[in-house]
């Protein structure tokens, strides 16, 4: 057990200042000299502004350091350590910024390498207009905290703060200060049709105004008092639960990026923050102009408290380290060359040292493959592994190529070395019961769950029959996707339209980017609509949900979502691979093409064949549920915790 750290231990006391805050200079020293003076000297106090300081200068006997971007001899300094970075990276000893990204804005490296020592910090105070910003420093104080965090403290203006990170700083105990004057001298008004501001945030901030500087040094407002919500005689609060290293490859537009979000939830209600390393081994550059999508589209999904991702590195000197692992063991087989290519990911240094500080409780793998690149991180320590599916079976659907012999691998060797790789880890589970079996002839079947991560759904409202129906098909642009698509399209859909006759055929919707695989289709009837924003509206107007899958390993993620949607499902049984027998049961299934277009046209023109469906699919819900999978995931995940710190 950690021993919890003794009352005054903590000597320092850090202010954070964004940019909007940063440029009035006296705000940030009404802000500093408030604090400072009612505090006194027994702590030491460490500024970190966004934006250079032209404030006074701080006197007396509190020790206040200021960091802020550089000017003067320091900025003519950080110009040669530049251009001297732009030649480490010219000739590739070091990772280039292009190939790697995080939700760290520029200048924010500093400010991580002190909340590194969090233990040592009594207080990390952020004066912030952009909300999210406050969120990003007080997620960052909990990861890097053993047992109990700095007091956290944000000062916003009221009409910044919306309900969701209002919530999340209050999950991670922050007290939020209302301010009342957003830059020196200015009041803020608050809407005269909202809430009264008492009932927005308790408490009032007030800067200590222009025309009273210098003759006033104290603020006027009597209700700020450092010593009651940060004083040295005070418990420091409670550190989240758990802070799990979470690595996975970069895929969000798919059905592995709704499990990665569903997963990213069920952490989130477990009282755990995620440090969040995304995979894309590919030479392509990171387009900068995209990075504010791509951080709010990871921020929405899995919101980690620390977020990497990385593209194929430029770093020859870990290149050449993994490319000396082959000695070791070569990839002779595809299991093993899909794994090494992971291996090849740009691991910068802020991301070596980021993680190395952070004080994990769960180390969380997401496919085999991973394994290699994670490697670093484990350092030996016990870690699940989340295989999702077999991707063995994959390679065979897929028909993909060995890259050495140029021809599939056979089943049992490319199995073997899957196996071998993923059974290093201390805990695994899989979203296909079959798939367990498979496994168990390499890896003691008591190290081996079943979980099927449930997406959380509102099931959809019943709707009379449309006229004509309406069907819906999600998929993005993968090679099985693309080949169930093209099955389904080439030999169902011509038999659908010919049965139909005179009659108005069905109007099919297929959402996903499979449109981007499917460029030399045309058929009448179907609309690609592509990639969109929320599925929710297509699964509320249409009247039968097609599943046309016959390749792919793993579990469906698009069968679960439309049967926890409870809207009726057409589905060939390999769409059903993976789910408990009862739900198989329950759905019912159709592989051949002609049945599956008379299925499909007697469920969309008979209203009580309609409803016998919608009734298979709510039963189907209800079995899925009573499985309780995030249980078993539970006791799983908390079976493998790291030993670095103890269970509270």
């Amino acid at each position: 057990m950690l021993a919890e750290r003794p009352l005054g231990e903590r000597k320092r006391v850090v202010l954070v200042f964004d940019q909007a805050y940063s440029e009035h200079g006296l705000a940030v020293y009404g802000a500093v000299h408030l604090l400072t003076g009612q505090l006194g000297d027994t702590f030491s106090y460490e500024v970190f502004c966004s934006s250079t300081y032209r404030g006074p200068k701080f006197a007396g006997a509190a020790r206040v350091t200021v960091s802020q971007p550089e000017h003067g001899l320091t900025a003519a300094f950080a110009r040669i350590l530049k251009r001297i970075r732009r030649s480490l990276i010219s000739y590739h000893v070091i990772e280039s910024p292009e190939r790697w990204e995080s939700n760290l804005e520029q200048g924010e490296e500093k400010l991580l390498e002190c909340i590194f020592d969090a233990d040592n910090i009594q207080a990390l105070v952020v004066f912030s207009t952009d909300p999210a910003f406050a969120l990003r420093i007080s997620r960052l104080a909990h990861i890097y905290a053993s047992v109990e965090t700095p007091h956290l403290t944000v000062v916003t203006p009221n009409d910044r703060l919306d309900a969701r990170t209002a919530a999340d700083l209050k999950w991670l105990g922050v007290r939020v200060l209302r301010d009342g004057d957003l830059v020196v001298g200015r009041r803020q008004a608050v809407a005269a049709d909202g809430p009264a501001p008492d009932e927005l945030i308790p408490s009032v901030f007030s800067f200590l105004p222009a025309r009273e500087y210098p003759r006033q040094l104290t603020n006027p407002s009597k209700q700020v008092h450092w010593p009651a919500w940060i004083g040295r005689d005070l418990p420091n609060p409670a550190r989240v639960r758990d802070v799990v290293l979470f690595v996975r490859p970069d895929w969000m537009n798919c059905g592995s990026g709704t499990t990665f979000e569903n997963l990213a939830r069920w952490f989130r209600e477990r009282d755990a923050l995620l440090i969040d390393v995304g995979i894309w081994p590919y030479r392509a550059n990171f387009d900068s102009a995209g990075r504010p999508v791509r951080i709010k589209s990871e921020q929405n999904q899995i919101r980690a408290a620390l977020y990497f991702s990385a593209r194929m590195s430029t770093s020859l000197p870990h290149l050449t380290r993994q490319f000396a692992g082959l000695f070791r063991r070569f990839p002779w087989t595809l299991a093993r060359q899909k794994s090494f290519q992971h291996s090849l990911a740009a691991k910068p240094g802020l991301m070596r040292r980021a993680i190395r500080h952070a004080k994990i409780t769960h180390i969380y793998i997401n496919h085999y493959f991973t394994y290699d690149y994670a490697r670093e991180f484990i350092a030996g320590r016990p870690f699940f592994l989340d295989t999702h599916d077999v991707q063995t079976v994959n390679f065979i659907h897929y028909n993909q190529l060995n890259a050495l012999t140029r021809r599939v691998d056979r089943f049992d060797d490319s199995l073997r070395d899957e196996m071998e790789i993923a059974g290093v880890a201390q805990r695994l589970c899989f979203v296909s019961s079959e798939e367990i079996d498979l496994a168990a002839r390499y890896i003691d079947r008591d190290r081996l769950d079943y979980v099927l991560p449930l997406p959380r759904v509102v099931p959809c409202l019943a709707k009379p029959l449309a006229a004509p129906a309406r069907l819906l098909i999600v998929a993005s642009n993968n090679a099985g996707n693309v080949q169930n698509l093209h099955w389904f399209l080439t030999h169902v859909w011509p038999v659908v339209l010919r049965l139909c006759g005179d009659q108005p055929s069905p109007l099919l919707r297929v959402c996903g980017s499979i449109d981007r695989g499917m460029t030399d289709i045309e058929a009448a009837g179907v609309d690609f609509v592509g990639v969109v924003p929320e599925l929710r509206p297509y699964y509320d107007e249409c009247d039968l949900v097609i599943l046309p899958v016959i390749v792919g390993g793993g579990v469906a993620i698009k069968t679960l979502e439309a049967v926890l949607h409870e809207r009726p499902v057409l589905a060939t049984r390999h769409a059903l691979r993976g789910l408990p027998c009862s739900v198989v049961e329950a759905i019912g299934h159709e592989d051949d093409p002609l049945e599956f277009a008379k299925s499909l046209l007697a469920i969309v023109t008979d209203s009580l064949r309609h409803s016998a469906q919608v009734e298979r699919s709510r039963r189907a819900s209800e079995l899925l549920i009573r499985h309780s999978f995030y249980d078993v995931l539970g006791r799983g995940v908390d079976s493998v915790r790291v030993p670095s710190r103890p269970p509270l």
